[in-house]
């Protein structure tokens, strides 16, 4: 397998790591956003979003915490 495409292996799973198993639940279900996500490039670029999120303040210390988060996923 060329690095290229591990490197897009490993780019979209920790899109759906952090997407579905931590942004969803922290922003989502207990912040009351309608959705949310993160996306990575293969440039190193990080992109997070949420729309429709009454809880501004809150979806910004989730961001804060991805990094413990994702520290002991891969633990």
């Amino acid at each position: 397998m060329s690095r290229q495409r591990r490197n897009f292996s490993a780019k979209f799973k920790s899109d759906l790591v952090m997407t579905f198993g931590y942004l969803w639940n922290a922003v989502r279900v207990q912040g009351g956003a309608y959705g949310t996500g993160m996306g990575a490039r293969l440039n190193g670029d990080l992109f997070l979003y949420s729309y429709r999120d009454p809880n501004l303040e809150n979806t910004r210390a989730a961001y804060c915490g991805m990094a413990d988060f994702l520290e002991e996923f891969v633990q």
